[in-house]
């Protein structure tokens, strides 16, 4: 309560130039947004971003399907919106708006030349950062704006943000700051130059200043958002190693040593939201460890510890946000999400890598970060970046797709891991994670995986035999879904689902798994009668499902007159006609008849009843 009354005293407190007076140390705004099934983007010559949006979330229009991305993580950077403009991405976003993409998290930064601070903290090296960074944020407003345009950093953000604020969610302060060049960001306390005992070497690490200048760039980028949006998130910039954001907390923006001063008084955790890190488990040690015995690594190239590797990171960081009291008794706790992830297709030296292997991981990861309460999850990248023959980098076999250079446009190439994350999407999107159910699982030592719920208490599952075995996906376990649950029928889908559309009712018990996860959703036998008395509950049913031509959405409801509104989405969140418009509806059950042609697809009924919601998907085909 005493976050919440500072917020709301600081938000009122914001007159035409003044400036804000709380910090992350005060409050985190509640987020309310469903987990988006996120990608990179990346760059392919001859494809524009318009191009790159519809083969992520699909474009009916253009007769393109997508992956199931629903959230994008693009980037605006001063040195180009300095050289086009600060609206040249305006009709971009408005596209990812249409496409029914949501939640984007954008990362900012890198100057122009003419912004760029020239001087060299590092012999050989200049900095990468703004210079005038330590100018005022803001002056009077005599020039029209609070922000003192000499400072470049602070005039950029506010005219970024100004602009882009109605798209997105999630600012991210650069993008790998700790890029370590030398080794001591995985140094133990006590040990060399240890980012834990020693703050980073400009020469060491990718921005080439010292940390006070990272801190100072997330404090202008605080406190000029937060005047733009107070409702925003600002995150720090996808880091890697704890022992950064370490030094990130335990120092000020003070350029002299990052002491507490009148002028400097907070650590850098009071100016951010939220966490983001990258993980990449096939390179960061997770998937070996040191055996005396055959003196040398034991590998663990799989996808389980791959997987879980990636949500157990988060752990480590908040060890460090807990020490310095972000444990929301102190101060409020940060968000957590993770802007890139994955794994190799293809393997290169001794890394894991496999095409069954990513496709599993894709699905795996996503759903432990979601147990691990991470918001947001980007998948690094939408397409590979090289063939297979050329297997010297191992960041090139990452992607949905198949490289896109040369390839024309509409034609690309979907790999195992594009088809089973669409499919995971379309099974997913708009569900929330279960703990509860999860845990009534009961799920045995072999088995892994998690429940999710719609807001009509329809649960699905995702559930895999765990792997077990240095390079290898193979396994086999069985699994009955206990009593308790009163499962009575399940609708089995395997990764490949939306491709070939194949999936199969079975059983809830003795159920065999693979190390390929497979995704349960609940159903039950559906009959209706508009003459028996009104059940206890919200619904919504669609008879026939599939239908072959008629088709009636039946709901009822129990609640006092209210306005009703039900609307019909293609698969990729377009809307396609509503059959009714806030039309005043009693309690009762009702029967809506379709009289619409529709192309042979699938479909999503939404209900909205007194500001409460059903969703229903429904398969059509034409006579």
């Amino acid at each position: 309560m005493k976050n919440l009354f500072v917020f709301l005293l600081s938000f009122h407190s914001i007159g035409l130039f003044a400036q804000i007076d709380f910090t992350a140390n005060d409050v985190v705004p509640i987020y309310n947004g469903k987990y988006a099934f996120g990608s990179n983007m990346g760059y392919y010559p001859g494809w524009n971003n318009f191009d790159l949006a519809n083969i992520s979330a699909g474009n009916e229009a253009e007769g393109v399907r997508g992956v199931g991305v629903q959230s994008l993580r693009p980037a605006i950077f001063e040195h180009t919106m300095e050289y086009y403009g600060y609206d040249l991405l305006v009709p971009t976003f408005e596209h990812y708006k249409n496409l029914g993409m949501t939640d984007h998290t954008v990362f900012i930064g890198y100057p122009s030349a003419e912004h760029r601070d020239s001087t060299f903290f590092c012999e050989d090296r200049p900095t990468v950062v703004f210079k005038n960074m330590y100018q005022p944020i803001w002056d009077d407003g005599t020039d029209g704006t609070p922000i003192n345009e000499e400072n470049y950093y602070a005039n950029y953000v506010y005219k970024m943000a100004s602009t882009y604020k109605d798209y997105v969610t999630f600012w991210e302060v650069w993008n790998e700051p700790d890029f370590d060049l030398v080794g001591n960001s995985e140094q133990p306390p006590g040990w060399g130059n240890s980012w834990w005992d020693y703050d980073p070497d400009p020469c060491e690490y990718a921005l080439h200043a010292p940390i006070e200048y990272y801190v100072r760039l997330l404090r202008i980028s605080y406190e000029v958002i937060k005047f733009v949006d107070p409702d925003a998130f600002v995150a720090v910039g996808g880091i890697g190693y704890p022992s950064f954001l370490d030094a990130i907390m335990r120092n000020t923006d003070n350029p002299v040593g990052g002491m507490v001063t009148e002028e400097f008084p907070l650590g850098g955790g009071a100016y951010f939201d939220v966490l983001s890190y990258h993980s990449y488990p096939h390179i960061d040690g997770s998937l070996r460890e040191w055996d005396n015995a055959i003196e040398g690594f034991r590998h663990f190239r799989h996808s389980d510890p791959a997987a879980k590797a990636v949500a157990d990171k988060r752990g480590r960081f908040d060890v460090v946000l807990d020490e310095y009291g972000y444990d929301d008794v102190t101060y409020p706790k940060k968000y957590f999400i993770i802007t890139e992830t994955n794994v190799p297709r293809v393997q290169v030296d001794e890394f894991f890598g496999s095409e069954d292997g990513q496709r599993n991981f894709i699905v795996k990861s996503i759903v432990q970060c979601q147990k691990q309460d991470i918001k947001q999850v980007y998948m690094y990248n939408l397409a590979e970046g090289a063939t297979t023959d050329a297997n010297d980098n191992e960041f090139h076999f990452m992607g949905f797709y198949a490289p896109l250079e040369g390839t024309n446009r509409y034609n690309q190439e979907e790999v195992m891991a594009g088809i089973a994350h669409r499919t995971l999407s379309q099974q997913l999107y708009g569900k929330t994670y279960d703990a509860e159910r999860t845990e009534a699982l009961q799920l045995p030592n072999d088995v892994d995986g998690a429940a999710f719920v719609d807001d009509s208490l329809r649960y699905s599952y995702v559930l895999w035999a765990k792997t077990n075995t240095d390079r290898s996906e193979s396994t086999l376990a069985f699994y009955t879904f206990p009593d308790e649950i009163d499962i009575s029928k399940l609708v089995k889908y395997e990764w490949h689902a939306s491709d070939s559309g194949l999936n199969s009712s079975v059983v809830s018990r003795d159920q065999p798994l693979k190390g390929d996860p497979y995704i349960f959703s609940e159903t039950e036998e559906v009959v209706v009668d508009p003459e028996t008395p009104l059940i206890d509950k919200f619904t919504l049913e669609v008879v026939p499902n599939p239908s072959f031509g008629e088709t009636t959405f039946y709901f009822a409801h129990k609640w006092e007159a209210g306005e009703v509104t039900m609307d019909v989405y293609n698969s990729y969140g377009q809307f396609v006609f509503g059959l009714l418009d806030k039309e005043q509806m009693g309690p009762g059950q009702y029967a809506i008849e379709l009289d619409e042609t529709i192309p042979s697809g699938v479909y999503y009924c939404h209900l909205k009843v007194n500001k409460r919601y059903l969703v229903r998907k429904f398969v059509h085909f034409n006579d």
